[in-house]
């Protein structure tokens, strides 16, 4: 996956993924790192977000990926 898709997949599912990766114990500390160390809504911090998300809920990261063959 490109950026450039990773920051329409981002766009299109924000309101499922950030709030994910922002509670989860798990993931807080990676999000936060990000946060601090890129542009708020950059495409890096978008791209980021993905991979985080990707890494620890590949299932709903395969969710979220076939929803986006939909649109």
């Amino acid at each position: 996956m490109t950026e450039a898709d990773k920051v329409y997949l981002y766009d299109k599912q924000k309101q499922i993924i950030h709030p994910l990766i922002k509670a989860d114990a798990r993931t807080k500390p990676l999000w936060r790192k990000l946060f601090w160390t890129t542009g708020k809504d950059s495409d890096e911090y978008k791209a980021g977000c993905i991979d985080i998300f990707k890494d620890n809920f590949p299932s709903k990261y395969q969710d979220l990926i076939s929803l986006k063959k939909n649109y």
